[in-house]
């Protein structure tokens, strides 16, 4: 479950989620998903089997990791203040 702050945060900074999916160890991202909801962004990551899922912020320097498969239960709410 992810933090309570996250969605306040997310919904005051407008931001945008997109998950994407590697197939294999060093393969690139594949974007398969976007939303501004993060719940729905990491319900939709938790159904998409594959190598690695992940959920990424997009801000405006680039998209940075908020939740991966690899570790389920750790979100990194930091990258929500990223300018």
């Amino acid at each position: 479950m992810r933090p309570n702050e996250d969605v306040d945060i997310a919904r005051r900074r407008q931001l945008r989620f997109y998950v994407s999916r590697k197939e294999k160890r060093g393969a690139p991202w594949t974007k398969t998903f976007a939303t501004e909801d993060i719940d729905l962004a990491l319900e939709r990551a938790r159904t998409e089997a594959d190598y690695e899922v992940a959920v990424f912020v997009e801000t405006a320097t680039g998209g940075f990791i908020y939740w991966t498969s690899k570790r389920p239960d750790v979100f990194n709410s930091s990258v929500l203040e990223i300018e």
